[in-house]
């Protein structure tokens, strides 16, 4: 059994959507060895073709938008074909920010623009250059045309084929140009050119992505938050009586018990404990999956979480801070770690 300390990591985006999601989808296979040149476009097809839309989540569209009336008119659409009815809480359109003299933001994670284009597109199949095309349309045919990976090869096709046809057509053209698809970088700088007033945007809609190697009891209370995005190294694919791990398990130490060596040797015959049992029920043909029963609340686990700036202060609020009563001493432990890198992140926008 090997016995470590938690950690905490930042999870670059460096632009490169596709390498993003590898890297992060591959943490809960426990398989970032397998990362290789050209990689991770045959990964995040897979992940698409099977359906594992969660990994999606953590790479983000930003879509400048050029009047407040084209804003209220995107939300509304966004509003009205949520799943729900009432808006969908990974597009941020709870309020607008206006970044300059004419400009507005709406952002949101590439899972839930994808279903909403999917939506929009299978309703409204566009054949000739007749057919009726709309502000909304105009915004799914551009987010389709900036990413074509994250789409099936008949909705690309289509698009393609109908904005071809509309190369002479004025009307969606001034539709088309009222919206840019705007990288992470290029929000940054154009946020960051309108001075420290428009730091609210960034608040609102910039991401950041950490990587927790913490024990399961505190990324049980990570998931409790909203919204958010997560990828978790899974108990169920991960067989640690592998050779890959060494065939042990790892678990986190907690350091309250360091000190006391009565209560330290408890925890350790528990794991231990935990331990053989998990490698008895594999070696005698439990899965798994099925093994992973007896493993103990100390085991090792990555966790990733992307979410917004404020979303974060939220968190840090909470698990750090500690402003609605004193979080879990372990919890406290990994947030002290990753509220210097966030503050850092943010330029100082969380505290």
């Amino acid at each position: 059994m090997k016995i470590i300390k938690p950690n905490v990591e930042l999870i670059v985006n460096d632009g490169n959507s596709m390498e993003f999601i590898e890297r992060i989808g591959r943490t809960c296979y426990k398989s970032t060895d397998k990362i290789t040149e050209g990689s991770a476009k045959t990964f995040v097809q897979r992940l698409i073709k099977r359906q594992h839309y969660a990994m999606l989540e953590h790479e983000v569209i930003n879509v400048k938008i050029n009047s407040y009336d084209l804003y209220e008119n995107c939300v509304d659409f966004i509003r009205q074909n949520s799943n729900t009815g009432n808006g969908n809480s990974y597009i941020n359109t709870g309020y607008y920010d206006k970044i300059d003299k004419s400009s507005y933001i709406i952002s949101g994670n590439v899972r839930a623009f994808c279903n909403l284009v999917c939506k929009r597109i299978a309703e409204n199949y566009y054949e000739t250059i007749d057919s009726l095309v709309t502000l909304n349309d105009a915004l799914c045919f551009k987010i389709v045309n900036k990413y074509p990976e994250f789409f099936n090869d008949e909705i690309v096709k289509m698009v393609n084929s109908f904005m071809e046809q509309q190369v002479d057509n004025n009307m969606f053209n001034l539709l088309s140009n009222d919206f840019e698809i705007l990288s992470r970088e290029e929000f940054i700088n154009m946020a960051n050119a309108n001075n420290d007033a428009f730091n609210h945007t960034l608040f609102q809609h910039l991401t950041h992505t950490i990587l927790f190697t913490c024990d399961r009891g505190v990324s049980h209370e990570l998931v409790r938050h909203r919204p958010c995005s997560f990828a978790q190294e899974s108990t169920r694919y991960c067989n640690y009586s592998m050779d890959k791990y060494d065939n042990n398990i790892t678990v986190i130490e907690p350091f309250f018990f360091v000190d006391n060596p009565k209560l330290y040797d408890s925890w350790l015959q528990a794991c231990l404990a935990s331990e053989k049992a998990y490698l008895d029920l594999i070696e005698n043909g439990a899965s798994a999956q099925q093994a992973r029963s007896v493993l103990p609340n100390s085991l090792k686990t990555e966790i990733i979480v992307t979410t917004t700036e404020k979303e974060w202060q939220h968190i840090i609020d909470l698990r750090y801070h500690g402003t609605t009563g004193a979080p879990h001493p372990q919890m406290h432990e990994v947030m002290k770690m990753a509220y210097p890198i966030l503050v850092s992140e943010s330029n100082g926008r969380i505290k």
